[in-house]
């Protein structure tokens, strides 16, 4: 019914605006290749052209950034809960 819809969507707002939070609390390099790979769908190759660092430097910051992420309990509740 109704209610159940808008009560997905009320969740769904919820965790977008708890990684929304998580990710902004990222070390700006993390957030910066996090934000231009997953939410601007940009290529590895891209990325390392545009910020100036190889890619396998690129690839090792995004693995810290997600285990990071990882971390956060709220992040992991929140998912856990959809």
């Amino acid at each position: 019914g109704y209610s159940s819809a808008a009560s997905d969507v009320y969740k769904r707002q919820e965790l977008y605006t708890i990684l929304h939070n998580a990710v902004n609390s990222l070390p700006s390099a993390e957030k910066d290749v996090i934000i231009q790979h997953f939410f601007l769908n940009k290529s590895y190759n891209a990325i390392s052209i545009g910020s100036g660092i190889t890619e396998n430097e690129l690839i090792r910051t995004i693995r810290k950034a997600i285990r990071t992420l990882r971390k956060n309990k709220k992040l992991y509740k929140s998912y856990l809960s959809q």
